[in-house]
């Protein structure tokens, strides 16, 4: 499962605020890119999060955080 913050901003720019419309965006361009990936690295589902991804002091992503939300 990917996890995807959308950047809000670019889809104001774009005059798309509705989620599932911002939603079906995001799963054809992860359909597009899927056709050039290995079969291995291939996006399978994803999760579009409204919120930024927890992270350290540091800005590294708190993964172990990450999997106990999921």
């Amino acid at each position: 499962v990917a996890l995807i913050v959308p950047d809000n901003a670019f889809f104001a720019k774009q005059g798309e605020t509705d989620l599932v419309r911002i939603k079906e965006i995001i799963a054809a361009e992860v359909e597009k890119l899927n056709l050039r990936l290995a079969d291995y690295k291939r996006i399978a589902s994803f999760d579009l999060r409204t919120d930024e991804l927890p992270k350290t002091r540091l800005q590294k992503i708190k993964r172990y955080q990450l999997k106990k939300e999921i």
